[in-house]
């Protein structure tokens, strides 16, 4: 419904894509300025200073959600490493016996995706849950790979 006179039919349009709207029943468009200036009867300074007030908030785009959830999501570690990152650890020319003194496989979340890789162990257990979280060295995430749904 246009916010710039009352109608019973819908004809007012948003392009969002190019922050752009248009009103069919008065054959009338433009940007986020063009309205506020046809909404409030002002001029383009006017307009401005009205955008300039952050009590006000105007776009045509909703907010960005902020999301508190970690980028990356820790959801196991394990002793057990897949044939995957054997062959991995082989290609590499490392030992496996060596590879099992140090190394574990770590699947994590990013966004909807779940993958999986080589967790260095540290004195503490498996130096890549805190690296995946904190400061995070390339080297020491060797080989992600993307899972199947489970």
């Amino acid at each position: 419904m246009s916010p710039l006179r009352s109608e019973t039919q819908a004809s007012f349009i948003v392009s969002k894509t190019k922050n752009l709207w248009y009103d069919f029943g008065l054959s009338k468009g433009g940007n986020s300025i063009d309205l506020i200036m046809n909404l409030k009867s002002c001029n383009f300074q006017e307009a401005l200073n009205f955008l300039k007030n952050p009590q006000y908030s105007f776009s045509f785009n909703p907010p960005a959600q902020i999301s508190h959830e970690p980028k990356i999501k820790l959801l196991k570690t394990s002793h057990f490493i897949s044939n995957a990152l054997q062959d991995y650890i082989m290609q590499r020319g490392i030992p496996m016996l060596l590879a099992s003194r140090f190394l574990e496989e770590v699947t994590y979340k990013v966004r909807s995706g779940i993958y999986f890789s080589l967790g260095l162990k540290n004195q503490k257990g498996v130096g890549t849950s805190k690296c995946l979280f904190q400061n995070c060295n390339r080297s020491e995430i060797l080989y992600p790979h993307l899972l199947e749904s489970y």
